[in-house]
C-alpha cells in the first residue's frame, strides 16, 4: 500500500466534492464513512481509489494510484510538440476524423454501456459518468484531448514503440531521442482544473488498463503548459526490449473486447472494398459547431471517397443482445466490489 501525496489530495479534496464510501472486496477500495474533506489534512492511505462527484447526478472512480504525485506521457518522437491527435490533422481531413469520433460516442450513447451500466453501479444515488470522449481517444479516434498515465512504465511504452496497423513494435533506431513528459497532479488539477479529465474506471478494459487521465487542449492559449515538464534523452535498448515485453506487447494495454471490436469496425476507412460512411448528423454537427457550410463539407467529404448516410448509425439488435449479455455476465462482478 502506497501513501497519497498531501499536495495531489489536498488540491483534489478542495477541487472535488467525494462521495462518502467504504472498503469493498478485492478491489479493496477504502470506502471512509466520513465526508473526505474533513480529513483532507490528515495523512490517509490509498489502495485502490474514490468516488468523485463530477456534477449533481455523477461521479468518477478515480484510482488511489492517482494521489501518488506525478502523471507522465510518452512520445517515440522528440520533436513533437504536445498537441493532440485531432490537432494533428486540419481541413477536410480533421472535419472527417471529427466525425468519427462523433458517430462511435453517438453509437455508444445507444447502447446498454451507456444507458444501463451507470445505473448498475451507483453510489448514494449518483450513477458512474461515462466519458465518451475518453473512450474515443482510447479506442483509436482522434479528439481534442491529450493522454496521460499514472504509471511511467506506461508512457515508457508509447515512448519506446511505433505502430503500424494496430500493432505495436519496439523501436530500432536508439539514435533517435525519445520525450517523456511530467506533471504533477496537484499542479494540473490547480492551474487547469476545467481542462483536467479523470477517466478512471469505465466500463470498457482500455483505459483502465493504461491508467487514464486526459487533459482537453481544444483551446490551448487557454491552457498553462509550463508546469508540465519533459525530459528528452536516447532510448536504451535493453531498456526498451524490457518494456515491450512487460506490456506483451501491447497486448497488456490493448485488452480484446467488445468495445475495441466496435470501434475497429467504425474507425476503419474502408470495409472491404467500399469507403466507410460519414453520417449527416455527425457532419451537420461538426458544421454548426466551426460554422461553416453544410453543403461544401458535404462535397468535400464525398469527393474524399465516403458515402454521407443519413441518420446516425445504431447498433443492431443482436449487438445490444450480446451487450446485455455481456453486462449480466458483469453483474455479480460489479454487485460484489462497486455497490453497497
Amino acid at each position: 500500500m502506497q501513501r497519497c501525496d498531501n499536495e495531489a489530495f489536498k488540491e483534489i479534496a478542495e477541487n472535488y466534492d467525494m462521495i462518502t464510501y467504504r472498503t469493498l472486496e478485492n478491489l479493496n477500495f477504502p470506502f471512509l464513512l466520513k465526508n473526505i474533506k474533513d480529513a483532507q489534512d490528515k495523512n490517509f492511505s490509498f489502495k485502490k481509489g474514490v468516488a468523485v462527484k463530477v456534477d449533481e447526478e455523477h461521479y468518477k472512480i478515480m484510482f488511489g494510484e492517482k494521489f501518488n504525485g506525478f502523471l507522465y506521457r510518452g512520445e517515440n518522437n522528440a520533436a513533437y510538440e504536445l498537441c493532440s491527435s485531432l490537432q494533428r490533422v486540419d481541413g477536410i481531413d480533421r472535419c472527417i476524423e471529427w466525425c468519427k469520433a462523433d458517430q462511435f460516442k453517438t453509437y455508444i450513447k445507444n447502447t446498454p454501456y451507456y444507458t444501463d451500466f451507470p445505473k448498475m453501479v451507483k453510489i448514494d444515488g449518483y450513477k458512474l459518468k461515462i466519458d465518451l470522449t475518453a473512450l474515443a481517444q482510447h479506442y483509436g479516434f482522434r479528439t481534442n484531448h491529450i493522454d496521460f498515465t499514472q504509471n511511467r512504465e506506461v508512457a515508457e511504452f508509447f515512448a519506446y514503440t511505433t505502430c503500424e496497423n494496430g500493432i505495436y513494435k519496439p523501436i530500432t533506431d536508439f539514435t533517435k531521442p525519445v520525450k517523456i513528459y511530467q506533471v504533477k497532479l496537484a499542479d494540473l488539477i490547480k492551474h487547469n482544473r476545467n481542462y483536467y479529465q479523470i477517466v478512471g474506471f469505465q466500463i470498457a478494459k482500455r483505459a483502465l488498463a493504461q491508467e487514464a487521465h486526459g487533459l482537453d487542449v481544444s483551446d490551448m492559449d487557454k491552457l498553462d503548459l509550463s508546469i508540465i515538464n519533459q525530459t528528452v534523452f536516447l532510448p536504451d535498448k535493453k531498456r526498451v526490449q524490457e518494456i515491450y515485453e512487460k506490456f506483451d506487447g501491447g497486448e497488456k494495454l490493448f485488452p480484446v473486447d467488445l468495445m475495441g471490436d466496435i470501434a475497429n469496425k467504425m474507425n476503419n476507412d474502408k470495409l472491404g472494398k467500399k469507403h466507410f460512411a460519414i453520417t449527416s448528423s455527425s457532419l451537420i454537427k461538426y458544421a454548426k459547431e466551426n460554422k461553416l457550410d453544410y453543403n461544401k463539407l458535404r462535397c468535400a467529404v464525398s469527393k474524399k471517397g465516403y458515402i454521407i448516410a443519413p441518420g446516425e448509425f445504431y447498433p443492431s439488435e443482436n449487438y445490444i443482445q450480446i451487450i446485455q449479455n455481456e453486462l449480466l455476465q458483469l453483474k455479480h462482478w460489479i454487485n460484489k466490489m462497486l455497490i453497497y
